[in-house]
């Protein structure tokens, strides 16, 4: 019957042993958890920064052709104006400005600053 006591005992330390390495597992589960909730909110911010940075690019991209047109109509409308293609046309009549006046015209509106 000494057995039994001894027997009973060695269970229950057996026992805690086990339940102290749970324990331990559920912590180092928890500190996992919380490396990955932290890495997944870091990618988060970088996503939305690399979305953020998307959109402006394509808003610069669009402005940047709105500008490359312009920037075409006035070279195109310089090179008829320094060729001499702004002459006058027989049909004009002599209230109506030339063509060169309205390159002239065009071309000193155009000395604006460009949009932002």
């Amino acid at each position: 019957m000494r057995a039994l006591p001894t027997e009973v005992a060695a269970s229950v330390q057996k026992g805690a042993e086990l339940v102290g390495e749970i324990a331990a597992a559920s912590k180092e589960q928890a500190n996992g958890i919380n490396q990955v909730n932290k890495a997944v909110n870091e990618m988060d911010k970088v996503v939305q920064r690399n979305s953020a940075n998307a959109e402006e690019s394509a808003s610069s991209s669009e402005e940047m052709t709105a500008q490359s047109a312009d920037m075409n109509k006035f070279v195109n409308d310089l090179i008829l104006l320094v060729k001499g293609g702004g002459g006058n046309d027989s049909s004009e009549t002599k209230n109506q400005p030339s063509k060169k006046q309205n390159l002239k015209k065009r071309l000193f509106l155009r000395q604006q600053p460009l949009r932002n």
